[in-house]
């Protein structure tokens, strides 16, 4: 790949800033990505950017940008600002196209007047989306950066420096304290559990932060989450974040009737509740983990998915 092949593009990215560190993050992966491409990338708030020529502005989810600001009509200003010295703005989201924080987004988009919606993710889900959303809707894998391949197998700590057979991490719903409790039952009462009521994902708690749920994780073996709403979808953070940390991502898919795609990316890694025990209890850990890592590291990078949607895009 030529890695200067965007040189003397220049390259705006807007975080949020105070709400959510997985978009924080995700906005200094892409960031490091087109870098790597020879971008010019400079990472923002809407407090802090400088108005100044760029020929791409990337929105790291405008609904978490709003709340930063506490604002929507300070937040359309800005964007609107951004939008008279950014010749292309993009908004790009990590999120099922059918949850209502997919629509609070794409709501703020519209009156924008953005026409560029960049998914990141491990699944096309123009097929689920909307007719509206379609207008506006962009693929993009959500693949390993320059810095995240090289790191792959850093963390790949043998099993008995694992104390911890699974963690399981998120906001508390009946869902998932019901699937908990047969966790606990069938599996190990010896993993650990962190559930909190809903609020923002901040590094200031009551969640855990990027770093402390990082090292929980390079000392877990099975790291079991599910989603906290109806649609089904394939969270590309928590896999790569399993990866980097050295453990086997698990999902669980707690409605029986909800079928998906078994040629989706890491599908052997993803069960339903009821066949969930006896699937994770069949698994070998080391063979498990090397099939993951070796699976991921053939899929396309950030880089060449993020040049690839540019090129698309003209």
């Amino acid at each position: 790949m030529n890695t200067q092949v965007l040189k003397g593009v220049r390259i705006l990215i807007i975080i949020p800033g105070t709400v959510s560190y997985f978009y924080d993050e995700e906005g200094r992966r892409v960031a490091e990505a087109l870098r790597n491409l020879g971008g010019c990338v400079d990472v923002e708030t809407l407090r802090s950017y400088t108005p100044q020529p760029y020929d791409w502005c990337f929105l790291m989810n405008l609904s978490e940008i709003e709340f930063s600001m506490q604002s929507k009509a300070k937040t359309l200003q800005h964007v609107r600002h951004i939008k008279s010295f950014a010749t292309r703005v993009a908004m790009i989201l990590l999120e099922s196209v059918e949850m209502k924080w997919f629509f609070q987004s794409l709501q703020l988009l519209q009156e924008a007047d953005i026409d560029i919606l960049l998914d990141l993710g491990f699944h096309n889900q123009y097929e689920r989306a909307t007719p509206e959303t379609r207008k506006v809707y962009h693929f993009i894998f959500n693949g390993l950066t320059k810095s995240e391949r090289e790191a792959a197998y850093q963390m790949f700590t043998p099993l008995e420096e694992r104390p911890l057979p699974w963690t399981f991490v998120g906001h508390l719903t009946k869902e998932r304290m019901r699937f908990l409790n047969k966790l606990t039952e069938n599996l190990s009462r010896d993993g650990f559990l962190y559930l909190v009521h809903f609020t923002p994902v901040t590094e200031t708690g009551p969640h855990l932060n990027q770093e402390q749920f990082f090292t929980v994780l390079t000392r877990t073996q099975y790291k079991i989450w599910c989603s906290h709403h109806p649609f089904f979808y394939i969270e590309s953070i928590r896999f790569r974040m399993a990866l980097l940390a050295g453990t086997v991502p698990m999902k669980v898919n707690l409605d029986p009737h909800r079928a998906f795609d078994q040629s989706l990316p890491f599908s052997y890694l993803i069960h339903h509740e009821d066949d969930f025990h006896d699937a994770i209890n069949q698994l070998d850990f080391e063979e498990t983990r090397q099939k993951f890592a070796t699976e991921f590291l053939e899929y396309p990078s950030l880089e060449a998915s993020l040049l690839d949607g540019l090129n698309r895009l003209g």
